[in-house]
């Protein structure tokens, strides 16, 4: 892989069903960038990592950077998966920015330190 930037991340996974929506509203499976729901789908913080950008996470593979979640700050990625095919994630990952950077001016070039990385 090409990458730009590796940042160490606390990964949890999600996906439609346990993303906390009803499945009568309209958005439901639904990402913040109106995406349909599936495997691939990541959820940042656009401050750390900007909306669109594509990753690589070990174990889990190619991901875009398409919704954003209550509890996603900082240091946390939430790894999208189809409700029938959901893995759960509760571990430090080394996320993978690929090539190309984004504009300079939508780089955070100091990661704030929460949750805490582990020694």
């Amino acid at each position: 892989i090409t990458y730009w930037r590796k940042i160490r991340m606390y990964a949890s996974s999600y996906s439609a069903g346990t993303a906390g929506v009803s499945p009568d509203q309209p958005w439901y499976g639904r990402t913040y960038s109106g995406e349909p729901m599936r495997f691939g789908v990541v959820a940042v913080d656009p401050n750390i990592i900007p909306l669109r950008s594509q990753i690589y996470v070990p174990d889990y593979g190619y991901g875009d950077a398409l919704d954003i979640g209550g509890a996603i700050r900082a240091r946390r990625i939430d790894l999208g998966y189809d409700d029938d095919n959901l893995q759960y994630w509760n571990r430090w990952v080394d996320v993978y920015l690929l090539w190309p950077p984004p504009p300079e001016y939508e780089i955070t070039w100091v990661v704030p330190n929460w949750p805490r990385v582990p020694q």
